[in-house]
């Protein structure tokens, strides 16, 4: 044991074990010489040269740089800027700035900002946050190299086409078919779909389809086609211009509101049962002495001019049709033409084997004027007739 503060060798030091904090070279380098020959080494040496191990816990050796220069290290490596001759292997290499690597590179995890790789790339999985990014290290990868693999050409190929193409076609559709379920799938471009099946509810804008209902959100719901649309099998059809058919009776509760009332066919008849009306106006193209009529009820015409019997008003009109109601024996004619000396022509029109005979049971010219036709035997069926006035 030797305590001094400073020694000084001229010659050679031999220590099998050196503790100290702090090694310093003497002149300019510090050179650790693996050659385990005496210094210089002579053209006879024999023998594997030494190498450098570093000990971490427990005595186990975590890096050792061998006599070509190679490093094997246990951990990370760490570095602003790099520059490897040899071969480097490493579980992780982390490089902060610049690295240049002319040998093999092998690593698990590779981590950098950017990379020049002069040689062959060889990776089972690229991943990279921007696409241009990656394309832009391939191109650059192949004006530097000549020696490039056949799959690199195909991946910058590919690369090109997804940026000329940023909408796909149907022959580029995504299946989904296989793939697991979605909770939520948001689409902000067009979407192309073969089949579509919704169990639950499907919202299109303001306009909701739950089950069996469709509602719309707004204040309106249209409903639009080229010619016609067509409910259940076309037992109700809506035209383009507004007009309605339908197979079935029509039902209105609160009334109709309309301006006329004509049959399907030109010759046709309107059957109207049970009619109590207060205002209804009736005209015939086919009678040229027509003028328009009122029809009033028995219930009105008495509230009115005390007579219960139905009636019709026919203004100042020379002649008309009028109609007698089934099991009614008599009809009043409201006429103002009506005078003392007045001929009364009534003719029957109903196309019936058996029609009851009419006649002008009472001719009233003081006050409101008015005829009666009266028969002897009420029809079961309403009975038509003309009628005309000569004075």
């Amino acid at each position: 044991i030797v305590e001094t503060e400073n020694i000084n060798a001229t010659g050679t030091a031999q220590l099998n074990n050196i503790e100290t904090n702090e090694i310093k070279p003497k002149n300019k380098d510090l050179v650790i010489n693996l050659n385990q020959n005496i210094s210089p080494p002579q053209e006879n040496d024999k023998g594997k040269l030494a190498k450098l191990i570093i000990k971490g816990l427990e005595g186990k050796t975590v890096t050792t740089i061998d006599e070509a220069g190679n490093v094997y290290t246990e951990g990370d490596v760490t570095a602003r800027s790099a520059s490897f001759s040899g071969q480097v292997i490493a579980d992780s290499i982390t490089i902060n700035n610049d690295a240049t690597i002319s040998g093999n590179l092998n690593s698990n995890t590779l981590t950098t900002n950017e990379a020049s790789v002069s040689g062959t790339l060889k990776a089972k999985e690229i991943q990279s946050e921007n696409i241009s990014a990656l394309e832009d290290l391939l191109d650059k990868t192949a004006s530097d190299s000549s020696n490039l693999t056949t799959s690199i050409n195909d991946i910058q190929k590919l690369l090109a086409d997804i940026k000329k193409s940023p909408i796909p076609d149907l022959s580029n559709k995504t299946n989904l078919s296989n793939s697991s379920n979605f909770e939520t799938i948001t689409v902000t471009g067009n979407s192309n779909l073969y089949n579509v099946s919704v169990s639950n509810s499907l919202l299109v804008g303001t306009t909701l389809i739950d089950q069996n209902s469709i509602i719309s959100l707004a204040s309106e719901l249209k409903l639009s086609a080229l010619s016609k649309i067509n409910f259940f099998n076309g037992a109700v059809t809506i035209a383009k211009d507004g007009a309605i058919t339908t197979q079935g009776e029509i039902i209105a509760e609160k009334g109709i509101r309309t301006n006329e009332i004509k049959p399907l066919t030109d010759n046709g008849q309107v059957v109207i049962n049970n009619l109590t009306t207060n205002n209804l106006t009736i005209s015939d193209k086919y009678l040229e002495a027509t003028d328009s009529a009122v029809i009033i009820a028995a219930p009105d015409n008495f509230d009115r001019n005390g007579l219960f019997a139905p009636a019709i008003e026919t203004s100042t009109a020379s002649a008309g049709i009028a109609i007698l109601p089934e099991n009614s024996s008599e009809i009043v004619i409201y006429n103002n033409n009506i005078k003392e000396n007045s001929l009364i022509y009534l003719t029957p029109t109903s196309s019936t084997t058996s029609v009851s005979q009419l006649t002008v049971g009472q001719k009233v010219t003081t006050g409101k004027s008015y005829f009666k036709v009266i028969t002897s035997t009420p029809s079961m069926i309403p009975i038509k007739f003309n009628w005309l006035i000569v004075n």
